[in-house]
């Protein structure tokens, strides 16, 4: 196999600088009309996708599963009263989906587990007066849920947590109570069950978080207070079990994004623009991703090597209530059309920097050493992976080409392939022993 010289490749790694793909999305699909506020979003097993939204048109509570196929099926879960609203669904171990919600006719919490087809277990949870605002579920190592929840007016919105013991059965605690907090509160678990909740702080305009300590309740910290910010708060885990938060700032219409590194809180904005950044949703695979709301549209935004970088899913309408998962790297998303009513869903595709053969976001040596790896002129069956960028299964000149272009923004610095050797011998003849 033919294969360039690789020598003085530590230069090359010395200057790369980073180089994006972008995120295609489909023409949004419209699931159902005139419903679709409160969207929750799983990934389930085979493939499929799992979503909870309240019907607001009929006040119902309802639930899709998209197959492998890509088929929607639609059930109603539960009907009584004007049942699902901040609808808040999670699969577990076995796939099985079980969703958290408020009856807004009575303000009582509420939970419900699937059995089989359109046949649903529905339990009360909390029926004190003005309970189950902004319920948000999460199930432990166990399969057991826990809710995190407010109240109304009535309740000054303390911040509470419902937990099911399955031999003591649910299980309450106010986490905070002074002063109107609580609101737009998100709970998630981490691997040893303890909880990580973000919410928001009324009184002072401020985004706050809960800590679950073991045996030792709950610490506040204060993430940030610039202004009327907290709104919409969404979080998860990334594989250290660090907190990430999205969350809106009111105040500058922006979307922004706070994390724990272990010691502090960080703080910085995704994106702005005029009523932007609401409903938001994160998840984090490798980076945070993060989908939300504007007047302009529902959106998408990514951190690739430290830069947000942000695509419009459907610009062409209002955007709200915004849910996101990965479906094997790539993102899918729902969102209400403010302007229509409707229920929406659209698939987004990575498409990656020509160069990026690790697919890390970056275009640098890693990948050049990649595509002299592989580098065999006329030979078909290369990959990607392998530093075919022009798909034509060959990995060759053309590809470095396209490798030299997004490499430090252009390729005028870079040594062109039959250039490596003469380089090569250039320099091992500076550093040959004297009489060698």
């Amino acid at each position: 196999m033919a294969r360039p010289f690789t020598s003085l490749l530590c230069l090359f790694f010395l200057l790369g600088q980073a180089a994006f793909g972008e995120v295609q999305w489909s023409a949004p699909v419209l699931l159902e009309a005139d419903t679709g506020r409160y969207s929750s979003l799983e990934a389930g097993p085979g493939g499929t996708l799992h979503l909870a939204f309240y019907d607001y048109l009929n006040g119902d509570l309802r639930y899709a599963v998209r197959s492998a196929d890509g088929d929607w099926a639609f059930e109603t879960v539960d009907s009584e009263g004007d049942a699902g609203w901040f609808a808040s669904l999670e699969l577990d171990a076995a796939g099985v989906p079980h969703i958290a919600y408020c009856r807004f006719d009575q303000y009582m919490l509420k939970y419900a587990v699937r059995q089989g087809p359109d046949e649903w277990a529905v339990q009360v949870v909390d029926a004190d007066p003005g309970r189950g605002w902004y319920s948000s579920l999460a199930l432990d190592s166990a399969g057991n849920p826990h809710i995190a929840y407010t109240g109304n007016d009535q309740q000054e919105w303390d911040l509470r947590r419902a937990w099911y013991d399955p031999g003591s059965g649910w299980q309450f605690e106010t986490i905070e109570s002074v002063g109107k907090v609580g609101l737009y509160c998100a709970l998630t678990l981490t691997a040893g069950d303890q909880g990580r909740i973000s919410y928001f702080d009324k009184d002072n305009t401020r985004l706050k978080f809960a800590w679950q300590q073991p045996g030792e309740g709950w610490v506040i910290d204060v993430v940030d207070e610039s202004g009327d910010v907290g709104v919409d708060t969404t979080i998860d885990l990334d594989d250290q079990g660090r907190p990430h938060v999205a969350y809106w700032d009111r105040g500058n219409d922006a979307v922004k994004y706070a994390w724990h590194d272990g010691a502090e809180w960080h703080v910085e904005e995704v994106s702005r623009g005029e009523n932007w950044g609401y409903e938001a949703c994160i998840v984090w695979e490798g980076g945070p991703h993060i989908s939300y709301g504007s007047t302009e549209g529902a959106h998408y935004g990514e951190k690739i090597a430290g830069v947000w970088e942000s695509s419009d899913v459907a610009p062409e309408a209002r955007g709200g209530d915004t849910a996101l998962v990965l479906e094997g790297g790539h993102p899918r998303m729902t969102y209400l059309n403010l302007d229509d009513g409707g229920l929406y869903y659209a698939e987004g595709t990575f498409v990656p920097t020509p160069g990026d053969a690790n697919l890390d976001g970056v275009v640098d040596g890693a990948d050049y050493t990649l595509w002299s790896d592989h580098y065999e002129p006329g030979v078909p069956g290369k990959t990607w992976e392998q530093g075919d960028f022009t798909a034509d299964t060959i990995v060759d000149g053309a590809d470095y080409t396209l490798w030299s272009d997004n490499f430090e923004g252009g390729g005028a610095a870079v040594p062109e392939p039959a250039m490596l050797g003469l380089l090569a011998v250039g320099v091992l003849g500076l550093i040959r022993r004297p009489g060698a």
